[in-house]
């Protein structure tokens, strides 16, 4: 039996052999197949170039609009400040992060300060460092933080979080939550969104059982690639999707003044901003 095995195996490898002989043979006798091949080359480097022609005219006009959109939002910056000093004076505001990008987080922080706002405390959670388990147990017990008194053992289990941290003061229930979301990273993940919808369905079913019940809004960055204002929207929270620009600032004071909907410069927002707050605008 083994020498018939050795044998077929030796009359593959000889057929193998020809056929490639055959191959590279042809190749030689044949003159058309190296000018089908060089003619194929050249239409592949003219392609390369148009693509990489139509991509740096691309780039050109995403600069200008990005030039444009930084020049106009400069004008709202100083129409729009005479209407936000102190307009949060006394008010009791926790943060609620979930956003990958640090910056927009921390301009909504320097935001309600500069309004006069009361942080009383600092949520920072982060889904890709948390596994399916980690994340049901933030989920059970991040309501309790913003009912007023929340207790030792559910600020125990939440500080053993891997991804999760907190700073502050939970003794007291705040007036408003604001939640800094949305995903700016290429490796940010559709699992997340999934984790933030139902976060919104955990706050909003705790909050409504809160006495006064403090008020929920959303924001998140105009660069954004994964957004939470279809959630947002779909959960009836107010939410803002350019709180980096002026505009975005604006809107969200509007929304933490009483007003509702979706605001900004998506095609998810109902409007640029509140009708009201052009109206206060000088």
């Amino acid at each position: 039996m083994s020498d018939w095995r050795y044998h077929v195996a030796s009359l593959s490898a000889v057929l193998l052999g020809l056929a490639v002989g055959l191959l590279i043979g042809g190749l030689y006798l044949s003159p058309a197949v190296p000018d089908q091949i060089a003619a194929q080359l050249r239409r592949l480097d003219e392609q390369l170039a148009q693509r990489t022609a139509e991509l740096r005219e691309t780039e050109a006009e995403r600069d200008l609009l990005r030039q444009a959109l930084m020049r106009t939002d400069s004008v709202l910056a100083r129409l729009l400040p005479a209407t936000m000093p102190q307009r949060l004076k006394g008010r009791r505001v926790a943060l609620l992060i979930t956003t990958d990008e640090r910056s927009v987080a921390q301009g909504v922080e320097q935001l309600l300060t500069d309004a006069g706002a009361e942080l009383t405390g600092t949520i920072r959670i982060e889904w890709a460092q948390a596994d399916p388990e980690e994340r049901r147990i933030i989920l059970n017990n991040l309501p309790e933080l913003f009912g007023g008194g929340a207790t030792a053992s559910v600020l125990t289990a939440l500080r053993r979080r891997d991804g999760f941290s907190l700073s502050g003061d939970y003794t007291r229930a705040p007036d408003m939550i604001v939640w800094v979301g949305g995903y700016i990273r290429r490796d940010a993940s559709d699992e997340w969104l999934q984790t933030d919808s139902e976060l919104i369905a955990a706050l909003q079913s705790a909050l409504h059982r809160a006495s006064p019940t403090p008020r929920l809004v959303a924001c998140e960055a105009f660069a954004t690639r994964l957004s939470i204002i279809p959630l947002c929207k779909a959960a009836d929270v107010p939410s803002v999707d350019c709180v980096d620009l002026a505009l975005g600032k604006g809107a969200l004071m509007a929304l933490l003044h009483g007003e509702s909907g979706t605001y900004g410069l998506k095609p998810t927002a109902d409007a640029a901003v509140p009708d009201t707050l052009l109206e206060r605008a000088p």
